[in-house]
């Protein structure tokens, strides 16, 4: 089994963000070959949207933390302009078969979505458990 410390990275698009902390990528896997996964970002932890009430504080900062991402998502993909706009950086799958890992961006290879994520709601990084 892979540790934290083994990584694979795959150059990378974004097909759909589920929520804050997950998403549905395209990664090219080499020779001509994509495969789709659900990619659970690595140390974080956002606000659920799903089995909350739309009316909770919890629901709205769901939805803050999603459109944060979303808004990184598509400002890099717009500035490199490129097929593969970003690197997918893979730990290991979860308990719920989602990969876990970073997004990367290619025109900011040192700038991931965790990070900036980190950076604009530290409270997200508190609570993420490595069984995720």
């Amino acid at each position: 089994m892979r540790t934290f410390d083994e990584y694979r990275e795959y150059p990378a698009r974004v097909v759909d963000v589920i929520d804050g902390d997950t998403l549905d990528i395209e990664v090219d896997v080499g020779f001509n070959m994509t495969r789709t996964i659900r990619l659970r970002l690595k140390g974080i932890d956002t606000a659920e949207m799903y089995g909350v009430k739309k009316d909770s504080d919890e629901y709205e900062a769901g939805h803050e933390h999603m459109d944060y991402a979303i808004s990184w998502i598509g400002a890099e993909t717009h500035s490199h302009g490129g097929e593969w706009p970003f690197i997918a950086r893979t730990y290991k799958t979860g308990k719920y078969g989602r990969y876990i890992g970073d997004l990367y961006s290619r025109e900011h290879p040192a700038e991931s979505l965790v990070a900036v994520l980190v950076n604009q709601f530290p409270e997200i990084g508190e609570s993420w458990s490595e069984s995720e």
